[in-house]
């Protein structure tokens, strides 16, 4: 199974949310809530190029920490720029391992230099036992005599 297929199994719409590097942590943060994720890659709003992520764990560990205003502060200071990126073509499973290896719980997918979409870990998770089902009712069609095969 590759990440396109990821992508497919995701309940809403690919249209991906992101954010720009001037947007405000707080900006951030509101579009986070809004839309009910866990991460925001950061694009640059001319070239549509990602330059970073934002992550929950970002806001927490870099904003929360210090009493200070933080929530005023650009994206871009508090954002994770070596961000970790997938292409839709890449294998789940290999997708799955590094993002164990790396501690990751999203990846944005890019294709041709464009961001096409973000998967987190539960959507690949999601989507690799959907794969075992079928692979198990097929299993079981198959020793109960019930498969149906054209061939034959």
């Amino acid at each position: 199974m590759r990440l396109i297929h990821v992508l497919d199994f995701k309940q809403e719409p690919n249209e991906v949310v992101t954010v720009s590097p001037e947007a405000s942590v707080r900006e951030a943060v509101d579009l986070l809530c809004e839309h009910r994720i866990g991460a925001l890659p950061v694009v640059d709003p001319e070239t549509g190029v990602v330059l970073g992520i934002v992550t929950e764990r970002d806001v927490l560990a870099k904003c929360c920490r210090s009493c200070t205003a933080s929530a005023d502060i650009p994206v871009s200071e508090i954002m994770t720029a070596d961000v970790v990126t997938g292409n839709p073509t890449d294998r789940v499973v290999d997708t799955l391992r590094m993002m164990s290896e790396k501690r990751i719980r999203h990846v944005p997918l890019v294709d041709e230099g464009k961001l096409v979409g973000i998967v987190s870990i539960g959507d690949v998770l999601r989507a690799l036992y959907q794969e075992d089902e079928i692979h198990l009712r097929r299993l079981a069609e198959y020793m109960g005599g019930t498969y149906r095969c054209k061939v034959y």
